[in-house]
């Protein structure tokens, strides 16, 4: 009888778990779903102008990495998104020398994302600079 009331009082704590807390935990994340299907045309401003990148495609993959074409030759990369509560950033790592790819290089905080547009800015808003992908 014991192990029967036992066996219901942990059975009722289980089934109490909050499910929307285990579907947090596995949902996608906004950018990360968005982003790793197809490829998406790179542009950067600074200070409210278009910064000459040259012709950069980026095709990214849900292991973290992505690869920046930029006219005919390809860069390699990583990229992560974090999101919670109080912050959605997206970080960009692309490996190259190329100055104009460097200024895309950092962690920057997401302020649109639609599955066409998205853009990424940086958190310091004195710079006023951003990083916009389209398809």
């Amino acid at each position: 009888m014991k192990q029967g009331i036992i066996f219901v009082l942990i059975f009722a704590l289980l089934a109490g778990c909050d499910k929307s807390e285990v579907a947090k935990e596995t949902e996608a994340l906004p950018v990360t779903s968005i982003i790793t299907s197809g490829n998406w045309i790179m542009t950067y401003t600074e200070n409210g102008g278009q910064v000459d990148v040259g012709s950069c495609v980026s095709t990214f993959s849900r292991d973290g990495k992505f690869v920046l074409n930029k006219n005919g030759t390809n860069f390699d990369g990583t990229w992560n998104e974090v999101k919670n509560e109080n912050l959605h950033t997206f970080k960009l790592n692309v490996l190259s020398s190329d100055t104009s790819l460097l200024k895309t290089n950092g962690i920057w905080q997401v302020v649109i994302a639609t599955s066409t547009h998205i853009d990424i800015t940086d958190p310091d808003e004195g710079k006023r600079r951003t990083v916009h992908f389209n398809r």
